[in-house]
């Protein structure tokens, strides 16, 4: 997952001297392996997603060989989210409470052990707030599942959950991931992040929109209105 700066500057669109720049400045997360400078890509992910940045979707370097699973379209989280769904009124006391709570809501099949499944997403993952009442999970290891296709859910919290949002507001939507590999999840992650740096898409997810008009939206990012 390390990224040097080049790939960096790449994920973020930015020339390389600027990430060189945001870095000495103690901006961008960063850290050294053997003297080079080094990025994770998910921190980087994390780190655009919270200024509304977009990010490229396929930042991997040619030495960066893992396949994403064979067959069926290109990911597109319309389709992920209309799949496993928009969910509402999830009780929850703390982040972890809400992490496990939105992963039992994910549909997995049936030999797979929800609670399990719960239990590890909630130990794995953190939430990382991205403004307006929004976060997305934070996971270094995340769990892989032997799924049909990767898994998307957003859930909107009774009560909203302090997070420790840069802006100070408490989160009350966050979105939980399940994918197939490592590398499908951070596209996910990268996907989820480009969709939030739209304003209008981002506003519909902050004020708890109508499922159809948050659906919409996101599918009016990907030109895909109007198609399965």
């Amino acid at each position: 997952m390390n990224l040097n700066a080049r790939a960096a500057a790449r994920l973020l669109g930015v020339p390389e001297p600027k990430v060189h720049e945001w870095a000495a400045a103690g901006t961008l997360p960063s850290h050294r392996v053997h003297e080079q400078l080094r990025f994770n890509r998910v921190d980087l992910i994390e780190w655009a997603s919270a200024r509304k940045m977009k990010v490229r979707l396929d930042p991997f370097d040619d030495d960066e060989r893992e396949e994403r699973p064979a067959g069926g379209p290109a990911f597109r989280p319309a389709r992920a989210l209309e799949r496993s769904g928009v969910r509402r009124g999830i009780e929850a006391g703390d982040a972890r409470a809400a992490l496990a709570a939105v992963a039992r809501l994910v549909p997995l099949p049936p030999a797979v052990d929800r609670e399990a499944v719960a239990a590890l997403f909630a130990a794995r993952a953190g939430l990382t707030p991205v403004g307006g009442g929004i976060a997305i999970p934070h996971a270094r290891s995340p769990a892989v599942l032997p799924l049909d296709e990767p898994a998307v859910v957003l859930g909107f919290l009774a009560r909203p959950i302090d997070a420790g949002a840069a802006d100070r507001r408490p989160v009350g939507a966050l979105f939980a991931v399940f994918s197939r590999t490592v590398r499908e999840h951070l596209d996910i992650l990268a996907a989820i992040a480009a969709a939030l740096s739209d304003d209008r898409f981002h506003e519909a997810v902050a004020r708890a929109a109508p499922d159809a008009e948050v659906l919409g939206r996101l599918r009016a990012i990907e030109g895909t209105e109007g198609r399965p």
